[in-house]
């Protein structure tokens, strides 16, 4: 690799190191996963959706350890960031647990549409101004350094933020309107069961009481960070209670599966406890 391959390489798997570091609480490794390969594709200037050749052989690559039965996948869950990056590049690890393909519960997954796809980086540059740039993302991408990983925990919430208003699912402060956001996801999906599992999941989740502000935040600046509670809480949904037949059943999907609904076992018996 050349010196500036070399440095993109450092610079990209470095993202996927920032949850490491600073629990959005940030605590759900898989889920940090997914948001970690959007920041990348808006900064590459690429749709999550379009990949290059190689995107699509490492995808393939890693399909039968999510497809395969238990016995023949002794990895389980990936738990260490360096996972992401094998053979000197940073490869992307998420592939949906329900269905062959990832359901789309972000609001800038918008597949070949040009306008919409301009969203994300029309949102990295204005987060970028707004912050002052009084360090460049690329800095920000310090693991060691808490500070920074603070920064970056900001500009996911922020550009989710900026997302929403752009596709006009949220208000001037950045509150979601849940009925266009459940519009939304639908119009992205065209089978019975993907309808039926992604609107329940949208029902449930604009159920859910979100934070609107974030504590740690002490900037003049600041973002709500209600939209990726959200995003996070309908994946979770999805995967939890996507339909058997839909189910990748190797042993990844399995222990995804089991840590989810264990988690949100833990969270309705202390809700139930503090009433």
């Amino acid at each position: 690799l050349g010196a500036n391959e070399t440095m993109k390489t450092v610079l990209l798997c470095a993202v996927i190191a920032v949850s490491a570091c600073f629990a959005y609480d940030f605590s759900d490794p898989e889920f940090n996963r997914i948001i970690d390969d959007e920041l990348l594709d808006v900064v590459e200037g690429k749709d999550m959706l379009l990949r290059t050749r190689r995107d699509v052989d490492d995808e393939d690559e890693r399909s039968a350890g999510y497809e395969q039965d238990e016995g023949e996948d002794p990895t389980g869950l990936p738990s260490d960031p360096s996972d992401h990056h094998k053979g000197g590049h940073c490869k992307k690890h998420h592939k949906s647990c329900c269905g062959k393909t990832p359901l789309p519960i972000s609001l800038g997954q918008h597949g070949k549409n040009e306008s919409m796809r301009s969203t994300g980086s029309e949102c990295f540059e204005e987060v970028d101004a707004k912050l002052g740039n009084k360090t460049s993302w690329e800095s920000d991408m310090d693991p060691y350094n808490c500070e920074k990983v603070k920064r970056m925990k900001k500009r996911h919430y922020c550009l989710h933020e900026c997302k929403a208003k752009k596709l006009g699912v949220a208000n001037e402060e950045g509150v979601l309107d849940f009925p266009k956001v459940k519009d939304l996801l639908l119009s992205r999906v065209n089978e019975t069961w993907q309808k039926d599992i992604l609107g329940q999941a949208a029902d449930t989740c604009a159920n859910s009481k979100f934070d609107q502000t974030w504590k740690d935040d002490t900037e003049e600046y600041k973002c709500n960070p209600q939209a990726i509670q959200f995003k996070h809480c309908v994946w979770k949904q999805v995967e939890m209670k996507c339909p058997e037949e839909h189910q990748n059943t190797g042993r990844h999907c399995k222990k995804l599966r089991s840590k989810i609904s264990s988690e949100t076992s833990k969270d309705s018996t202390a809700k139930e406890t503090s009433v």
